[in-house]
């Protein structure tokens, strides 16, 4: 009796601290909840352990992990947490494997509040290793073993088993939390023969959604369910956990949209590689990689192929597949190669590669201002010239970089066209929108841009008319804004890349705005734009002489010293590489335009 006292205080408390951080109220001390939160957690974890479990216990469980991951969330300051979390993956571990051991009905409703949990502790690289802290080897591999059973009871399960089980979107939620960060869990999956099963999984859904002559049932896709509730929530920003969350009919099945969702979200995370993962970086690669190989093996081009037409028949699909794409072809020669091979139409037309189906819908079909899924397929497809190999080579061969710099050209002059000096809400969010276009388009011209002969191509090009460099610059003059220097920054990245190739010195000497434009940008505000305009000025004037008697001219190598003494410090760890790099070129550019030696001399700086 006092345990299940003692549970139900726990549990009322729980549940009032998450009313109060939802509502948005903060005169309590946090680190102080969260400790009362994980002491009632771990007691009802070691309860459950023993005979003593009920549903009063498991629901405390539930409730405290719940309330825990709302306060991690409310107080987190980026990766960083308020509390110690060391220890908690292998408490969400334990949770999970006595809901889906069958040895203890009663502990059922703890696995909702457990995924929640781990869904919030493995939302980053830095943040899953403090959780796994202290915690059991392979806690990772442990996760995504009960997450996967629990996914199947949500699949293929009875009434009662489906009751078991939290819903959908929350168990897929924590499996791609888990799959994308932790080591154990992507070499569990590799091992399992999970990219196989996700595979299956997504076939036998487009099927069971299809009418067999090429069309598709009419029940409701995954926007059409977001949609909806969207009208029951307010406003919903997550299209895959609405529409997974309301995902099912009315006997609680998975719609086969949700299926198709589930699985495609699993595999994108399962062939992530973190950028700021703690653990050994080249065991990382070298898993996402046999997970890439295994794909291959399985024959994912076919299951792209099957899938395209239902992802055009519904945007939330398209999102998560264009999303996949992009991260298995990422760094892989063999992948990319696979994304431009010719293979025979299923419906009679001339052989076609998935690569030119993705070039087609990103350039023919008309997308809203900002859209997530033309910026994916350029992503996608401008990867392809990452590494040297077949992919590359037919990437410069099609009419990629011009339609690219086509799209630049449009979504510039659909911002002219808005105006500069509007305060109109709806032109500032379609002038936002359409910077994400701007952004997206540049960045992957900026990735053809980094090899010679892509350079060559881009410099070439002229979307709408318009010289590259013509769009850099308009570009840069209508990323001025605080709030677009994501923008600036892939544009002067952009420039950086072009400077390199031998014909580029003639086309910016002969373009004085872009000189100007350069140089002044050399002082701006925000270090990696600095950096990059000053390495763009520091390889041009390498066998440049047209460019160093230019920088001599109208002020501008007086523009340049004021700016190397504008600046004497970075800001932050994460700026002092481009500081270094801003510093070192913008010395050596100086030490040229005042001495009349060769460039030469200064090929080291």
């Amino acid at each position: 009796r006092a345990l299940v006292d003692a549970a139900n205080s726990a549990s009322n408390i729980a549940s009032l601290l998450g009313v109060m951080l939802v509502a948005g109220v903060k005169s309590f001390d946090a680190k102080l909840a969260a400790a009362a939160l994980q002491e009632s957690l771990v007691a009802s974890v070691h309860v459950m352990r023993s005979t003593e479990a009920n549903e009063t216990i498991s629901h405390t469980a539930s409730r405290c992990a719940e309330s825990l991951a709302t306060v991690l969330q409310a107080t987190a300051r980026g990766d960083a947490d308020v509390v110690s979390t060391s220890g908690l993956a292998g408490h969400c571990a334990e949770i999970l494997a006595m809901v889906v051991s069958d040895v203890r009905a009663e502990c059922a409703h703890a696995a909702t509040g457990a995924c929640l949990l781990t869904t919030t502790l493995f939302r980053s690289s830095a943040a899953a290793g403090r959780a796994k802290d202290g915690a059991f080897d392979h806690v990772g591999a442990s996760l995504l073993e009960s997450l996967s059973s629990l996914w199947e009871l949500r699949s293929t399960g009875n009434a009662q088993q489906i009751n078991r089980a939290p819903s959908m979107a929350i168990v897929i939620a924590a499996m791609r939390n888990v799959l994308a960060y932790d080591m154990s869990a992507k070499a569990a999956a590799c091992e399992w023969g999970l990219i196989e099963s996700f595979i299956a999984t997504t076939r036998a859904a487009v099927q069971m959604a299809s009418t067999g002559n090429g069309a598709f049932k009419t029940a409701p896709t995954a926007t059409d369910v977001y949609m909806v509730s969207t009208a029951m929530k307010a406003k919903r920003n997550d299209v895959l956990a609405a529409a997974l969350e309301f995902g099912t009919t009315a006997d609680g099945t998975e719609l086969p949209s949700s299926m198709v969702l589930s699985s495609l979200t699993c595999m994108r995370h399962l062939m992530y590689t973190p950028i700021d993962n703690s653990e050994d970086v080249m065991q990382f690669d070298e898993i996402v990689n046999d997970i890439r190989e295994s794909a291959i093996d399985a024959d994912i081009m076919s299951l792209f192929r099957i899938t395209w037409p239902y992802a055009k028949f519904d945007q939330a699909v398209m999102y998560e597949l264009l999303s996949l794409v992009t991260n298995f072809v990422a760094e892989h020669v063999n992948a990319k190669r696979m994304l431009t091979v010719t293979t025979p139409s299923d419906d009679g037309d001339k052989p076609t590669s998935f690569a030119l189906q993705v070039m087609d819908y990103a350039f023919d079909v008309k997308h809203v201002p900002g859209s997530a899924t033309l910026e994916l397929c350029l992503k996608a497809l401008s990867s392809l010239a990452s590494v040297e190999g077949p992919a590359r080579y037919w990437l410069i061969r099609s009419v990629f970089v011009d339609e690219t710099a086509m799209t630049l050209s449009h979504a510039l002059m659909k911002l002219r066209a808005i105006g500069s000096d509007t305060n109109d809400a709806k032109d500032v969010s379609t002038k936002s929108r359409w910077m994400k276009t701007i952004a997206a388009s540049t960045r992957a011209l900026g990735n053809v841009a980094s090899f010679t002969e892509g350079q060559r191509v881009v410099l070439r090009t002229n979307g709408a008319g318009t010289h590259i460099l013509e769009l850099c610059l308009e570009t840069v003059a209508a990323a001025g804004g605080d709030d677009d220097v994501a923008t600036r920054r892939e544009v002067f990245l952009l420039m950086h890349n072009l400077a390199f190739h031998a014909d580029a010195k003639a086309h910016f000497a002969a373009n004085a705005s872009v000189l100007d434009c350069l140089t002044y940008a050399v002082a701006d505000t925000d270090i990696r734009c600095a950096a990059s305009a000053c390495a763009t000025l520091f390889a041009l004037v390498h066998h440049g002489q047209r460019v160093v008697a230019a920088l001599r001219e109208h002020g501008r190598d007086r523009a340049l010293r004021a700016a190397s003494k504008s600046r004497t410090h970075h800001h932050g760890a994460s700026e002092s590489a481009y500081f270094t790099h801003w510093s070192r070129a913008l010395r050596g550019l100086l030490v040229i335009l005042a001495s009349s030696e060769n460039a030469e001399r200064w090929d080291g700086l």
